[in-house]
């Protein structure tokens, strides 16, 4: 936000706040097609990823990619199963994902599924909660398990990312650095450690 477009936009973050608090029954997909037209090209969503926390309801994993696809078809998904899903499941996802825009979907924490998910569905797989040092990094890389490795600095400490990193980079192996319930303080850290 700048000086010169601050009215419009808390004209339209305030339209938009009236609109979320309104009884309307709506689709998610609606929702975010109506926030879309009340904030089209707005300097506010010059993000195009969207991390979605998923648990084991199928249908509503599916109802929800699917409405955030239709309103927003351009935005890359990063699909967080925040190590509940099975190889079984993993792959049950992505079967019915299948035939949904694939190309812009990045599971998390599914490294044994890593083979099929790349071949056969253009999946990338990152590693976060299998990676809790530099041992669980190795056997990582070692094994292929992931394309991407979520580098979390409350988890494992300044040294232990930095060590990490230096093991990506050495396997070029993707990174991307996350969070669980730090400050801002801690979070501005790890902005600024990227």
């Amino acid at each position: 936000m700048t000086a010169e477009n601050q009215p419009l936009t808390i004209a339209n973050i305030v339209e938009t706040c009236e609109f979320l608090k309104t009884n309307h029954v709506m689709t998610l997909g609606l929702v975010l097609i109506e926030i879309g037209r009340i904030l089209p090209g707005h300097p506010l969503f010059l993000f195009r990823t969207l991390k979605l926390k998923v648990g084991k309801n199928l249908v509503g994993v599916i109802d929800v990619f699917q409405a955030i696809m239709v309103a927003h078809h351009d935005f890359l998904l990063i699909l967080d199963g925040n190590g509940v899903y099975t190889s079984t499941g993993a792959i049950q996802l992505l079967q019915t994902l299948h035939g949904d825009d694939l190309k812009t979907l990045l599971l998390l924490s599914l490294g044994h599924v890593t083979r099929i998910a790349n071949k056969k569905y253009g999946v990338y797989v990152e590693a976060d909660e299998k990676c809790h040092g530099l041992a669980d990094a190795e056997k990582i890389v070692q094994r292929k398990l992931a394309d991407v490795i979520n580098i979390k600095i409350s988890k494992l400490g300044v040294l232990g990312a930095l060590e990490v990193i230096e093991l990506a980079r050495a396997s070029d192996l993707h990174m991307m650095i996350g969070g669980m319930a730090e400050t801002r303080l801690a979070i501005g850290f790890a902005g600024h450690f990227c």
